[in-house]
């Protein structure tokens, strides 16, 4: 079997569990499959929600069910997790609404409402649905908007422009990670000492 039959066969399903897994890269990447006519539009927006939102309602139960097991404790009691704690657990229901927009929080939100707070499981579980396929929505749709500009780009750009612009965008992306890199050995050189 070849990639494209793959794709075919089981590509919803591969787009709900990296939509389990990872997140926007996934959901967004899905969208531009859908532009190209690889996946079904609609069906992209629905596996990719349920994927975001499997991954949610598994953190929660996890979290509520052990909120008193050592592992749970230590991670609840990092100063991040405190500190998030103790800013955004008086609202369980805004938090819960809000946590799929705000990059860095898609893991520690749904611990810590599980563990920390008591909002009710019915309400976090129809809460998060609706957030999840408005997310999906939302990446999918820009996923397949950036495949459509970059394709009217690539058809209207001369040859010589798209070398230049790939060019600038590796040299872009080479020089980022290695200011990322030098700046992380700085760190760890600093916090030695």
């Amino acid at each position: 079997m070849d990639i494209a039959s793959l794709l075919d066969q089981y590509g919803l399903l591969f787009v709900a569990f990296g939509c389990m897994i990872e997140g926007d890269a996934v959901a967004v990447s899905a969208g531009v499959l859908a532009h190209q006519g690889v996946l079904p539009y609609t069906a992209t927006i629905v596996a990719a929600g349920l994927g975001g939102w499997t991954s949610d309602m598994g953190l929660f139960t996890v979290a509520r069910s052990s909120r008193h097991h050592p592992r749970t404790r230590r991670v609840l009691d990092g100063p991040r997790a405190t500190e998030f704690a103790a800013k955004y657990l008086k609202r369980p229901v805004a938090l819960a609404v809000a946590f799929r927009f705000v990059p860095g929080t898609r893991t520690l939100a749904p611990v810590a409402l599980g563990a920390g707070s008591r909002i009710a499981f019915p309400i976090y579980a129809a809460i998060t649905f609706v957030t999840c396929q408005l997310w999906a929505l939302i990446a999918v749709t820009l996923g397949k908007d950036i495949s459509l500009f970059l394709g009217k780009l690539r058809a209207e750009m001369p040859v010589w422009l798209q070398i230049l612009f790939a060019a600038g965008l590796a040299l872009f992306v080479v020089t980022w990670s290695m200011r990322r890199i030098v700046r992380r050995v700085r760190r760890a050189r600093t916090a030695r000492r």
